[in-house]
This record gives structure tokens, C-alpha cells and sequence, in this order.
């Protein structure tokens, strides 16, 4: 490569002669801005908490929004993975009676629903943990 004096590059290969004009060159999360040499960074969407935030500022974690997401992502996995074996199984010529067919959507949906269950009754046995805020009379 051969720099011209006016910042010009000009790029030799085989073949093929092409001028570029040569950029300033940024990291990951700047951009270019009108002035010179300041730097704009951009978040792409994505909150970012910032370094120096003490404990006690940070927002506390969602978990009933967390676990619903997670039980959601299950149930899909196991119904996923389950309709997958059922339909290689009947393609198969598995299934011989119509009690077989009854069985399906207690496989399928039993387990979800008993999870889901057993998240509500977990969460309401550790709100009973809760400190009342009133003072109690006897």
C-alpha cells in the first residue's frame, strides 16, 4: 500500500487499482461525532448499569418475572422434546390402541402444570417469611 499526501489510499493488487479514503478507525460502542476527537458511545438497547453504583442503588432482581421466564422456557423444552419422541414413535407404528392416544396429554402437559403449581405454593410458603409492617396486638 502506498499513502498519498493527501490521505488518499491506494490499494495495488492483481488486476484491480482502487482508491479509498481512509476513516478514523473506533472502538466497540463509539461513534463519529462533529467534533474532533470526542467520542459518542451508543448502548444498542442494552441497559448497562454503571461501574462505580453502589449495591444499595442497584434495582433488586424481578424473580417472580425471572422463574415465570424460566418455567416458560422449560415447559416449552418439554413439550419440544416430547412431540418430537411421540411423532417418531407413532410414524413408527407405536401406537395400537386409542388408550394410548389418552395418555398423551398427561405426558405432555401433566409436568408443566404440576411445576407451575408447585412454584405458586413455593412462593406463597416463603411469603409467609414476610415481616408484617404493622405492629401486632394481642
Amino acid at each position: 500500500m502506498h499513502r498519498s499526501s493527501d490521505e488518499n489510499v491506494v490499494s495495488l493488487r492483481p488486476g484491480n487499482l482502487q482508491e479509498q479514503r481512509e476513516l478514523p478507525e473506533f472502538g466497540l460502542g463509539q461513534a463519529a461525532s462533529s467534533e474532533p476527537g470526542s467520542i459518542m458511545r451508543t448502548h444498542f438497547g442494552i441497559p448497562r448499569r454503571a461501574a462505580n453504583e453502589n449495591a444499595e442503588q442497584q434495582s433488586p432482581l424481578n424473580w417472580r418475572r425471572g422463574l415465570f421466564r424460566v418455567w416458560v422456557l422449560a415447559s416449552a423444552a418439554w413439550l419440544m422434546g416430547w412431540m418430537l419422541y411421540l411423532t417418531m414413535y407413532g410414524l413408527r407404528g407405536g401406537f395400537k390402541t386409542t388408550g394410548d392416544l389418552v395418555v398423551i396429554p398427561v405426558l405432555l402437559f401433566g409436568p408443566p402444570i404440576a411445576l407451575l403449581l408447585f412454584g405458586l405454593a413455593a412462593r406463597w410458603a416463603l411469603l409467609g417469611f414476610k415481616a408484617e409492617d404493622g405492629p401486632r396486638g394481642r
